[in-house]
């Protein structure tokens, strides 16, 4: 078989990818600078993670420019390329959610209010332990 097939396969994956990608970017509900700036960590993971699929569309236009016919085994690797690929849009919101949430418990982010410690939780629930 051809590459041709192969290759218009994985460009339309990784276009959808981003478009996954894009749709998760949400607008402020307030229209200041400041409520844009808070959607930083947000942005910073779909940037970082736009780079990483371009860069594996990169590589994989040279690569698949480089062969001449597809067998079962070139088709399977790259369906199991194109499996791990898709996991970045949910890594993008993870990330972009993981950092939210840092940044507003260690009151980095908001009014500076930090969220309440658990009961049992910190340095004293560990010496009650010992």
């Amino acid at each position: 078989m051809k590459t041709t097939r192969l290759e218009a396969f994985s460009d339309g994956v990784m276009a959808i990818l981003i478009t996954i990608m894009v749709l998760e970017l949400k607008a402020p509900h307030d229209p200041t600078p400041a409520s844009l700036a808070g959607m930083w960590p947000t942005f910073f993971a779909y940037v970082l993670s736009f780079v990483i699929i371009a860069i594996y569309w990169v590589n994989h236009h040279y690569l698949i420019h480089l062969v001449d016919r597809v067998d079962a085994a070139i088709l399977w690797a790259n369906m199991n390329m194109l499996f791990w690929i898709s996991l970045i849009p949910w890594a993008t919101v993870y990330l972009g959610d993981l950092v939210i949430d840092w940044m507003t418990v260690n009151g980095s982010i908001g009014c500076g209010a930090r969220r309440p410690a658990r009961r049992g939780s910190g340095r004293k629930a560990f010496a009650r332990t010992r």
